[in-house]
Protein backbone atom coordinates (compact mmCIF):
# COMPACT_ATOMS: atom_id res chain seq x y z
CA UNK A 1 0.00 0.00 0.00
CA UNK A 2 1.50 3.75 -1.14
CA UNK A 3 0.57 6.24 1.17
CA UNK A 4 0.09 9.85 0.10
CA UNK A 5 2.14 11.83 2.29
CA UNK A 6 1.40 15.41 2.85
CA UNK A 7 4.22 17.56 2.00
CA UNK A 8 5.91 20.57 4.23
CA UNK A 9 8.48 22.77 2.68
CA UNK A 10 10.53 23.03 5.53
CA UNK A 11 13.79 26.03 6.43
CA UNK A 12 15.51 24.97 3.20
CA UNK A 13 13.04 26.41 0.87
CA UNK A 14 14.75 29.15 0.16
CA UNK A 15 17.10 26.49 -2.43
CA UNK A 16 13.69 25.05 -4.01
CA UNK A 17 13.06 26.15 -7.99
CA UNK A 18 9.69 27.49 -8.92
CA UNK A 19 8.78 24.33 -10.06
CA UNK A 20 9.55 22.45 -7.57
CA UNK A 21 7.03 24.46 -5.23
CA UNK A 22 4.72 24.52 -7.75
CA UNK A 23 4.68 20.20 -8.15
CA UNK A 24 5.02 20.18 -4.11
CA UNK A 25 1.75 22.43 -3.71
CA UNK A 26 -0.26 20.67 -6.64
CA UNK A 27 0.42 17.28 -4.98
CA UNK A 28 -0.27 18.71 -1.81
CA UNK A 29 -3.98 19.39 -2.67
CA UNK A 30 -4.76 16.17 -4.85
CA UNK A 31 -3.65 14.39 -1.73
CA UNK A 32 -5.54 15.87 0.77
CA UNK A 33 -8.81 15.98 -1.55
CA UNK A 34 -8.37 12.21 -1.87
CA UNK A 35 -7.64 11.87 2.01
CA UNK A 36 -10.57 14.14 3.15
CA UNK A 37 -13.27 11.93 0.85
CA UNK A 38 -13.12 9.38 3.82
CA UNK A 39 -11.51 6.13 4.49
CA UNK A 40 -9.27 4.34 2.02
CA UNK A 41 -8.78 1.15 1.04
CA UNK A 42 -5.11 -0.16 0.41
CA UNK A 43 -6.15 -1.02 -3.34
CA UNK A 44 -7.38 2.98 -3.69
CA UNK A 45 -4.27 4.31 -1.64
CA UNK A 46 -2.48 1.95 -4.71
CA UNK A 47 -4.75 3.18 -7.75
CA UNK A 48 -4.62 6.85 -6.51
CA UNK A 49 -0.73 6.52 -6.49
CA UNK A 50 -1.15 5.48 -9.77
CA UNK A 51 -3.61 7.76 -11.55
CA UNK A 52 -2.06 10.84 -10.15
CA UNK A 53 1.27 10.08 -11.10
CA UNK A 54 -0.06 9.41 -14.81
CA UNK A 55 -2.11 12.77 -14.50
CA UNK A 56 1.17 14.82 -13.15
CA UNK A 57 3.11 12.87 -15.99
CA UNK A 58 0.51 14.48 -18.81
CA UNK A 59 -0.01 17.81 -17.06
CA UNK A 60 3.65 18.65 -17.53
CA UNK A 61 5.17 16.40 -19.68
CA UNK A 62 5.62 19.74 -22.02
CA UNK A 63 5.69 19.97 -25.54
CA UNK A 64 5.76 16.52 -27.28
CA UNK A 65 8.84 15.95 -29.22
CA UNK A 66 8.06 14.89 -32.90
CA UNK A 67 10.05 11.74 -34.64
CA UNK A 68 10.91 9.91 -37.41
CA UNK A 69 8.17 6.90 -35.78
CA UNK A 70 7.25 5.90 -32.28
CA UNK A 71 5.80 1.91 -32.42
CA UNK A 72 4.45 0.21 -29.53
CA UNK A 73 4.65 -3.82 -29.37
CA UNK A 74 5.16 -6.95 -27.27
CA UNK A 75 8.11 -9.00 -26.37
CA UNK A 76 8.17 -12.12 -25.65
CA UNK A 77 9.31 -13.17 -21.61
CA UNK A 78 12.21 -15.19 -21.70
CA UNK A 79 12.29 -15.90 -17.78
CA UNK A 80 15.86 -15.53 -17.27
CA UNK A 81 15.50 -15.21 -13.37
CA UNK A 82 13.75 -18.69 -13.68
CA UNK A 83 10.47 -16.49 -12.71
CA UNK A 84 7.34 -19.06 -11.72
CA UNK A 85 4.28 -18.45 -14.10
CA UNK A 86 6.43 -16.01 -16.23
CA UNK A 87 4.45 -16.93 -19.84
CA UNK A 88 3.45 -13.19 -20.73
CA UNK A 89 4.03 -10.62 -23.15
CA UNK A 90 6.38 -7.05 -22.67
CA UNK A 91 5.19 -4.23 -23.82
CA UNK A 92 7.72 -1.89 -24.90
CA UNK A 93 8.12 0.97 -27.41
CA UNK A 94 10.64 2.18 -29.98
CA UNK A 95 11.37 5.52 -30.94
CA UNK A 96 13.14 6.14 -34.00
CA UNK A 97 15.22 9.46 -34.97
CA UNK A 98 18.85 8.45 -35.73
CA UNK A 99 20.15 6.23 -38.41
CA UNK A 100 20.79 2.58 -38.72
CA UNK A 101 23.91 1.06 -36.69
CA UNK A 102 23.90 4.10 -34.33
CA UNK A 103 23.11 2.62 -30.29
CA UNK A 104 19.94 2.13 -29.15
CA UNK A 105 18.90 3.47 -25.34
CA UNK A 106 16.93 0.79 -23.44
CA UNK A 107 14.92 2.84 -20.96
CA UNK A 108 13.33 1.68 -18.05
CA UNK A 109 11.35 4.03 -16.17
CA UNK A 110 11.16 4.89 -12.49
CA UNK A 111 8.25 4.98 -10.17
CA UNK A 112 8.74 3.32 -7.09
CA UNK A 113 8.04 -0.26 -8.74
CA UNK A 114 4.51 0.13 -8.45
CA UNK A 115 3.37 3.02 -10.91
CA UNK A 116 4.52 4.56 -13.98
CA UNK A 117 4.10 3.13 -17.65
CA UNK A 118 5.20 3.93 -21.51
CA UNK A 119 2.73 6.98 -20.95
CA UNK A 120 4.41 8.52 -18.31
CA UNK A 121 7.89 8.69 -19.37
CA UNK A 122 7.05 9.02 -23.12
CA UNK A 123 8.07 12.75 -23.90
CA UNK A 124 11.37 12.02 -21.27
CA UNK A 125 12.12 9.32 -24.07
CA UNK A 126 11.18 11.67 -27.38
CA UNK A 127 13.84 14.16 -25.81
CA UNK A 128 16.41 11.50 -25.00
CA UNK A 129 16.07 10.16 -28.92
CA UNK A 130 15.98 13.57 -30.13
CA UNK A 131 19.23 14.81 -28.24
CA UNK A 132 21.70 11.85 -29.02
CA UNK A 133 20.39 10.98 -32.22
CA UNK A 134 20.17 7.58 -30.66
CA UNK A 135 17.03 5.15 -30.83
CA UNK A 136 15.31 4.58 -27.90
CA UNK A 137 13.87 1.42 -26.92
CA UNK A 138 11.46 1.74 -23.34
CA UNK A 139 10.05 -1.07 -21.81
CA UNK A 140 6.94 -1.31 -19.77
CA UNK A 141 7.16 -3.82 -16.90
CA UNK A 142 5.12 -5.60 -14.85
CA UNK A 143 4.64 -3.36 -11.50
CA UNK A 144 4.44 -4.78 -7.55
CA UNK A 145 2.48 -5.06 -5.87
CA UNK A 146 0.72 -7.22 -7.59
CA UNK A 147 4.31 -8.39 -9.24
CA UNK A 148 6.51 -8.37 -6.66
CA UNK A 149 10.45 -8.49 -6.75
CA UNK A 150 12.13 -10.12 -8.56
CA UNK A 151 8.95 -9.85 -11.79
CA UNK A 152 10.17 -6.63 -13.16
CA UNK A 153 13.70 -6.95 -12.98
CA UNK A 154 12.79 -10.36 -14.73
CA UNK A 155 11.04 -8.80 -17.40
CA UNK A 156 13.77 -5.98 -17.48
CA UNK A 157 16.13 -8.62 -18.30
CA UNK A 158 13.63 -10.58 -20.89
CA UNK A 159 13.40 -7.63 -23.27
CA UNK A 160 17.45 -6.93 -23.06
CA UNK A 161 18.11 -10.10 -24.32
CA UNK A 162 15.15 -9.49 -26.84
CA UNK A 163 17.36 -6.59 -27.69
CA UNK A 164 20.34 -8.50 -28.67
CA UNK A 165 18.59 -11.59 -30.05
CA UNK A 166 16.61 -9.19 -32.73
CA UNK A 167 19.82 -6.59 -33.21
CA UNK A 168 19.80 -7.13 -36.84
CA UNK A 169 15.72 -6.34 -36.66
CA UNK A 170 16.61 -3.02 -34.61
CA UNK A 171 19.51 -2.00 -37.05
CA UNK A 172 21.76 -2.08 -34.13
CA UNK A 173 25.59 -3.35 -33.09
CA UNK A 174 24.56 -6.04 -30.00
CA UNK A 175 27.56 -4.07 -28.18
CA UNK A 176 26.08 -0.66 -28.61
CA UNK A 177 23.17 -0.93 -25.98
CA UNK A 178 23.16 1.80 -23.23
CA UNK A 179 20.79 0.97 -20.75
CA UNK A 180 18.96 3.69 -18.81
CA UNK A 181 16.95 4.32 -16.45
CA UNK A 182 15.18 6.72 -13.31
CA UNK A 183 14.95 6.10 -9.76
CA UNK A 184 13.16 2.97 -9.46
CA UNK A 185 14.29 2.16 -13.26
CA UNK A 186 17.59 3.31 -12.66
CA UNK A 187 17.88 0.60 -9.54
CA UNK A 188 16.62 -1.95 -12.27
CA UNK A 189 18.88 -0.85 -15.14
CA UNK A 190 21.88 -1.35 -12.50
CA UNK A 191 20.63 -4.44 -11.34
CA UNK A 192 20.42 -5.62 -15.27
CA UNK A 193 23.91 -4.89 -15.08
CA UNK A 194 24.92 -6.77 -12.25
CA UNK A 195 22.59 -9.81 -13.09
CA UNK A 196 24.91 -10.17 -16.59
CA UNK A 197 27.84 -10.53 -14.82
CA UNK A 198 26.70 -13.32 -13.12
CA UNK A 199 26.27 -15.34 -16.49
CA UNK A 200 29.42 -16.93 -17.91
CA UNK A 201 28.67 -15.44 -21.44
CA UNK A 202 27.07 -12.08 -21.82
CA UNK A 203 27.40 -8.49 -24.03
CA UNK A 204 27.24 -6.08 -21.80
CA UNK A 205 25.69 -3.07 -22.61
CA UNK A 206 28.57 0.07 -24.14
CA UNK A 207 27.06 2.36 -20.68
CA UNK A 208 25.21 2.69 -17.92
CA UNK A 209 22.40 6.57 -17.80
CA UNK A 210 21.42 6.61 -14.26
CA UNK A 211 18.76 9.38 -13.43
CA UNK A 212 18.33 10.12 -9.54
CA UNK A 213 18.23 6.19 -9.29
CA UNK A 214 17.52 4.41 -5.85
CA UNK A 215 20.21 2.31 -5.14
CA UNK A 216 19.89 1.26 -1.55
CA UNK A 217 16.97 -0.28 -0.38
CA UNK A 218 17.51 -1.19 3.11
CA UNK A 219 14.98 0.33 5.59
CA UNK A 220 16.40 2.98 7.74
CA UNK A 221 14.27 5.85 8.45
CA UNK A 222 17.26 8.15 8.02
CA UNK A 223 16.85 11.81 8.44
CA UNK A 224 18.19 13.64 5.51
CA UNK A 225 18.26 17.58 4.72
CA UNK A 226 15.51 17.27 2.64
CA UNK A 227 13.80 14.25 4.15
CA UNK A 228 10.56 15.60 4.14
CA UNK A 229 8.30 17.76 2.72
CA UNK A 230 9.97 17.99 -0.65
CA UNK A 231 8.16 15.60 -2.53
CA UNK A 232 9.99 12.30 -1.86
CA UNK A 233 10.47 11.47 1.75
CA UNK A 234 12.40 8.76 3.40
CA UNK A 235 9.56 7.23 5.06
CA UNK A 236 7.70 6.93 1.53
CA UNK A 237 10.56 5.35 -0.01
CA UNK A 238 10.86 2.73 2.89
CA UNK A 239 7.19 2.23 2.04
CA UNK A 240 8.01 1.62 -1.86
CA UNK A 241 10.11 -0.54 -1.25
CA UNK A 242 8.27 -3.01 1.39
CA UNK A 243 5.78 -2.78 -1.33
CA UNK A 244 8.44 -4.20 -4.35
CA UNK A 245 10.45 -6.42 -1.96
CA UNK A 246 7.35 -8.38 0.42
CA UNK A 247 8.36 -11.14 1.77
CA UNK A 248 12.14 -10.54 0.50
CA UNK A 249 13.35 -7.89 2.83
CA UNK A 250 15.47 -9.50 4.32
CA UNK A 251 17.86 -9.20 1.07
CA UNK A 252 17.97 -5.55 0.59
CA UNK A 253 20.77 -5.88 3.17
CA UNK A 254 22.76 -8.16 1.17
CA UNK A 255 21.42 -8.88 -2.95
CA UNK A 256 22.84 -6.53 -5.26
CA UNK A 257 20.18 -7.15 -7.24
CA UNK A 258 17.90 -4.87 -5.00
CA UNK A 259 20.69 -2.91 -3.41
CA UNK A 260 23.67 -2.16 -5.73
CA UNK A 261 25.36 -0.14 -3.81
CA UNK A 262 26.17 -3.29 -1.24
CA UNK A 263 27.50 -5.24 -3.87
CA UNK A 264 31.22 -6.56 -2.75
CA UNK A 265 32.37 -6.27 -6.14
CA UNK A 266 32.11 -3.26 -8.68
CA UNK A 267 35.07 -3.78 -10.63
CA UNK A 268 34.96 -3.30 -14.56
CA UNK A 269 31.32 -1.88 -14.75
CA UNK A 270 30.55 0.07 -18.11
CA UNK A 271 30.81 3.92 -17.80
CA UNK A 272 28.07 5.40 -15.76
CA UNK A 273 26.70 8.92 -16.45
CA UNK A 274 24.61 10.01 -13.27
CA UNK A 275 22.04 12.62 -13.27
CA UNK A 276 21.03 13.12 -9.65
CA UNK A 277 18.89 16.35 -8.02
CA UNK A 278 19.76 18.16 -5.49
CA UNK A 279 16.68 18.29 -3.43
CA UNK A 280 16.13 14.30 -2.74
CA UNK A 281 16.55 12.01 -0.09
CA UNK A 282 18.28 9.15 -2.65
CA UNK A 283 21.15 12.10 -3.10
CA UNK A 284 23.77 10.59 -0.28
CA UNK A 285 23.24 6.96 -1.85
CA UNK A 286 23.77 8.19 -5.58
CA UNK A 287 26.81 9.70 -4.34
CA UNK A 288 28.18 6.81 -2.38
CA UNK A 289 27.64 4.66 -5.45
CA UNK A 290 29.34 6.93 -7.69
CA UNK A 291 32.52 7.50 -4.73
CA UNK A 292 32.45 3.42 -5.17
CA UNK A 293 32.47 2.91 -8.47
CA UNK A 294 35.56 5.32 -8.90
CA UNK A 295 37.21 3.84 -6.07
CA UNK A 296 37.08 0.52 -8.36
CA UNK A 297 38.56 2.38 -10.91
CA UNK A 298 35.39 3.12 -13.06
CA UNK A 299 34.80 5.78 -15.23
CA UNK A 300 32.13 7.90 -13.35
CA UNK A 301 30.42 11.09 -14.75
CA UNK A 302 28.17 13.54 -12.64
CA UNK A 303 26.05 16.42 -12.08
CA UNK A 304 23.97 17.23 -9.87
CA UNK A 305 21.32 19.57 -10.21
CA UNK A 306 20.84 22.29 -8.41
CA UNK A 307 17.05 23.49 -6.69
CA UNK A 308 14.99 20.55 -8.40
CA UNK A 309 13.29 17.63 -6.40
CA UNK A 310 13.25 13.98 -7.05
CA UNK A 311 11.19 13.56 -10.90
CA UNK A 312 12.06 17.04 -12.07
CA UNK A 313 13.63 15.11 -15.76
CA UNK A 314 10.49 14.36 -16.91
CA UNK A 315 8.41 17.38 -16.37
CA UNK A 316 9.78 19.75 -19.38
CA UNK A 317 6.95 21.65 -18.76
CA UNK A 318 7.52 22.77 -15.20
CA UNK A 319 11.18 22.51 -15.23
CA UNK A 320 13.48 24.49 -17.35
CA UNK A 321 16.43 22.45 -15.74
CA UNK A 322 15.08 19.13 -17.51
CA UNK A 323 16.41 20.35 -21.15
CA UNK A 324 20.09 21.22 -19.76
CA UNK A 325 20.24 17.44 -17.68
CA UNK A 326 18.94 15.98 -20.65
CA UNK A 327 21.48 17.95 -22.99
CA UNK A 328 24.36 16.67 -20.37
CA UNK A 329 23.07 13.11 -20.60
CA UNK A 330 23.35 12.98 -24.69
CA UNK A 331 26.86 14.13 -24.51
CA UNK A 332 27.75 12.01 -22.10
CA UNK A 333 26.70 9.14 -24.23
CA UNK A 334 27.67 10.29 -27.32
CA UNK A 335 31.42 10.87 -25.45
CA UNK A 336 31.31 7.28 -24.46
CA UNK A 337 29.95 6.00 -27.57
CA UNK A 338 33.40 8.17 -29.54
CA UNK A 339 35.83 6.89 -27.19
CA UNK A 340 34.59 3.18 -27.47
CA UNK A 341 34.09 3.42 -31.59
Amino acid sequence: MTVPVINKTGENDRDITEGSRILIKYTNDVAIKFCQEGDKTPQEFLDFGRSSYAEISQKWQGEVIPLRNVETFTVPSSNPLKEQESDHAIPVRLYQNGTPETPLIFFVHGGGWSRGDLETHDNLCRHLCQKTGYNVLAVDYRLAPENPFPCGLNDVLSAYDWCIENHKTLQIKPNQIFVAGDSGGGNLVTALVMALRQRKQAIHPLGLLLIYPALDLRIRGDEFVYDEGYFLSRDRIDILVKCYVQNRLDEVDFNPLLSPLLASDLENFPPVVIVSAQIDPLQPETEAFARKLRENGNDVRCISVHGVIHTFAQFFGLFPEAEGAVAFMADQLKGIYGAQK
